[in-house]
């Protein structure tokens, strides 16, 4: 079950997304009307622990109506120019810096970026102590999806990066993202009413159901070589 509080000045959502479609066809279609909800299983992951490098690009999807504050969750040591989050999508940024394995080196001893209360903690088995020098810059929030445009028939032919749509193509579904191809693709321009290209050749042809949504493009920049033990990212969907 989904809940839905409602606060001031906005409504929070327990979950980010629903187990199955069924979720989002029950209740006369609440969800599936009046949020960006999608099946959880084709969501982009919030773990990303593990080699960073020294650029890494992710998505988010955030299915709410209203920017999500982003709470992050680090370990390991960030190196001399520590680690910048930056979000294309908000143009908001913040870095993690000065953190060494020292202070936060698992699940258990790590740090945390509090974006809505502009807040920053070690966590260590549990307890929270204030930690500001470990960050710099700011805080991100993560752009809303909803509404989103559900239910459109695509079509494309192998090594291809083209896609035929049965709806009209606009201008501003250029940057937004259709799941395809078992994976998310980017509109990147319009080439007539129903063809678009996308970021992604496709290795052999098929025709799939998607809906056109706004992925928030999250890149990291960090030190070469960059590895950490734990990355993870948490928010809050709220809707007006």
């Amino acid at each position: 079950m989904i809940r839905m509080t409602a606060h001031q000045p906005f409504a929070h959502m327990d979950r980010i997304g629903v187990d199955d479609e069924a979720e989002l066809v029950a209740n006369g279609g609440f969800l599936r009307d009046n949020t960006g909800m999608l099946p959880l299983h084709i969501l982009p992951p919030l773990d990303h622990s593990g080699p960073i490098g020294q650029t890494k690009t992710l998505l988010l999807y955030n299915p709410g109506n209203e920017r999500a504050y982003l709470n992050v969750r680090v370990a390991g040591d960030v190196g001399t120019d520590g680690l910048l989050i930056y979000n294309r999508n908000t143009d908001q940024r913040c870095r993690v810096v000065n953190l060494t394995a020292a202070e936060a080196v698992d699940n258990d001893t790590h740090l945390e970026i509090d974006s809505e209360h502009g807040k920053v903690y070690t966590v260590r088995y549990g307890a929270k102590t204030l930690a500001f020098p470990y960050h710099d810059e700011g805080y991100v929030q993560l752009e809303g999806a909803h509404p989103i445009e559900r239910d459109v028939i695509f079509s494309y032919v192998g090594n291809e990066r083209e896609i035929r749509s049965d709806r009209p193509f606009r201008f501003d579904h250029v940057g937004k993202y259709v799941y395809l191809h078992a994976q998310w693709v980017k509109i990147t321009s319009i080439v007539d009413l129903h063809t678009a290209r996308v970021d992604f050749t496709f290795s052999h042809s098929g025709t799939e159901e998607s809906d056109v949504v706004t992925m928030n493009e999250i890149v990291l920049t960090g030190s070469t070589g960059l590895t950490l033990p734990r990355l993870e990212f948490s928010y809050v969907p709220l809707f007006s």
